[in-house]
């Protein structure tokens, strides 16, 4: 595999784990909730916390799976909570990778952006995955068999 795609796939997977940690279960604003934060020792309530946790996840994986740069973002209330590059952006130079200026190509990995929007929209009722997919669409046309949305879920 190319650095590039490991370095994808090294995000997806610490963001998938910090979703499990942190929202996989969607506790109600309880004492439960509060509970299950603390006895991990973190929340998301301080950045600082959050980039402790972090770092010892990437160190890890940025060691054994031999990955040169990743960057790690986290959107809290559509402002950005924690931001931070870790490793190199160009390995040779020795040019550290900013959270803010090191672009790394998403490649098919966007499709799971985009379909994540898509469900959110589900949930909304927004749009409806059984709809005929031109419904949405303002500038061009889909023709053919496959219109549904849902049907283009599995493409």
């Amino acid at each position: 595999m190319g650095k590039k795609l490991i370095r994808i796939i090294v995000i997806i997977f610490v963001a998938g784990n910090l979703i499990n940690v942190f929202f996989a279960q969607e506790y109600e604003q309880t004492s439960e909730a509060e509970e299950h934060s603390r006895s991990f020792g973190y929340g998301l309530d301080d950045p600082a916390d959050l980039e402790s946790f972090v770092d010892g996840i990437m160190a890890f994986q940025m060691k054994s799976r031999h990955i040169a740069g990743a960057t790690f973002v986290v959107v809290k209330d559509g402002e950005i909570f924690l931001a931070k590059g870790y490793g190199y952006a160009d390995l040779e130079k020795k040019r550290p990778v900013s959270a803010y200026r090191t672009l790394f190509r998403p490649g098919s990995v966007s499709k799971l952006f985009t379909w994540t929007a898509v469900v959110q929209l589900v949930e909304r009722g927004k749009i409806d995955l059984n709809a005929d997919v031109n419904l949405y669409l303002k500038i061009v046309f889909i023709a053919g068999i496959v219109r549904r949305i849902q049907s283009l879920l599995l493409i």
